[in-house]
């Protein structure tokens, strides 16, 4: 087996199996970004020009509560990628190790998978 075809697998196996995350990620973030700026904007033209231009109080748990929002956005954004990370690791170790095992297996055992790295 020659590296270039270790790496066409590999690049063939991630582009299959991360393109439906990437448009899952896509498409919740943008989701989640156009209520956060509408929110922001309401709250900002709330502040200039209505209820909240004389109830500080009322503007300030406004805003935490967007701050909130934003907060598990991201965390939310975050999980999502870490998931597809995880696959990409996946699929990049069974691919070369799959390709050293299919050199060495049957002369010398095979090597085992190694572990999700810890951040």
């Amino acid at each position: 087996m020659k590296s270039s075809e270790v790496i066409a697998n590999i690049l063939g196996k991630l582009q299959t199996q991360l393109q439906g995350d990437f448009e899952t990620i896509e498409t919740f973030a943008r989701e989640r970004l156009e209520d956060i700026a509408e929110l922001a904007m309401v709250l900002a033209r709330e502040r200039v020009d209505g209820i909240f231009k004389t109830n500080n109080q009322m503007f300030q748990r406004a805003v935490a509560r967007l701050e909130k929002r934003v907060d598990l956005f991201v965390r939310d954004l975050a999980l999502l990628s870490a998931l597809t990370v995880e696959k990409a690791w996946n699929t990049v170790v069974s691919e070369v190790w799959g390709a050293i095992n299919a050199v060495i297996g049957a002369a010398a055992g095979t090597l085992p998978l190694p572990s999700l790295p810890k951040p």
